[in-house]
């Protein structure tokens, strides 16, 4: 097993410190917004790495349900996680 998968497999130990949202609006029954996750690593000597996130929601726009969200997809950019995993593996 190599160092980086160790690591990898270690990830669910990553205790987020912050998570922003920086930008929100609606259009058509969809709220878009954007903003990241600050997260540190365990096994990193508790330097932080900020994960770029967007998220679309999709709102039922009627009935009973009207204004709440049915669908939640959140959008992750792993690269900055990526290359600290890979500078930590060495």
């Amino acid at each position: 097993m190599t160092e980086l998968v160790r690591i990898l497999l270690k990830i669910d130990q990553a205790d987020t410190s912050d998570i922003a949202v920086t930008a929100m609006f609606a259009v058509d029954g969809l709220v878009y917004s954007s903003g990241h996750a600050t997260a540190v690593l365990e096994t990193d000597s508790g330097l932080p790495v900020t994960i770029p996130e967007m998220g679309v929601f999709t709102r039922v726009t009627e009935g009973p349900e009207r204004g709440k969200i049915s669908v939640m997809t959140v959008y992750e950019d792993h690269t900055p996680l990526m290359r600290k995993l890979q500078a930590m593996a060495g």
